[in-house]
């Protein structure tokens, strides 16, 4: 038997969904994963599921490399943030998503980033909208922001897909996933 990696319940070997929550397991994730493959390498997608940059805004990592700490940041994307070394179809969309609503003038790219890995840039939208993954709409209004959340995060946060949208304040310090998994480990 396995585990959900969302909800932790047990699976049986064959399972492709956990009936508890619906998350995709075992073989469908890895079949979804060569698809994704497949559809960059055929030019249907412009992202690489395995960059480890492709969520990070440029300005973290000019910080990270001024401070000698872009290997550290590089292991903790690899290791805590991206899925088995690469990042899951729903955040391809996420990014392919981001892409139609700025090609639209829908939503602008802010000078700031989220200040948890892998560091990606915050939007603010410009009117009314919708972001579209894996069918589920995830409206938003005139001025409100938005920031791609990682596995981590959409389930600190009870998120039901990739982005979180709302009004966002500046943060006090950047966090490194692996620190914020230590501190939510049971003492």
């Amino acid at each position: 038997m396995s585990l959900c990696t969302k909800c932790g319940k047990e699976l049986p070997e064959e399972a492709k969904f956990c009936l508890a929550c619906g998350t995709q397991v075992g073989g469908a994730v890895e079949e979804t994963e060569r698809t994704l493959k497949v559809e960059f390498e055929e030019g249907k997608t412009k992202y690489d599921p395995s960059d480890v940059w492709i969520f990070t805004h440029s300005r973290a990592i000019k910080e990270f490399r001024q401070q000698g700490k872009l290997e550290e940041l590089t292991q903790d994307i690899r290791e805590e943030v991206m899925m088995r070394g690469r990042w899951r179809p729903e955040e391809i969309e996420y990014l392919e998503e981001i892409d139609r609503l700025l090609e639209e003038d829908v939503i602008e790219e802010q000078k700031s980033r989220w200040a948890s890995s892998p560091f990606p840039p915050t939007y603010r939208a410009l009117r009314e909208g919708k972001l579209v993954i894996k069918g589920k709409e995830f409206p938003f209004r005139k001025g409100q922001e938005m920031v791609f959340q990682c596995q981590m995060g959409r389930e600190t946060r009870g998120l039901e897909g990739p982005v979180l949208i709302g009004s966002f304040s500046q943060a006090k310090e950047d966090k490194l996933c692996g620190q914020m998994k230590a501190m939510m480990r049971p003492r």
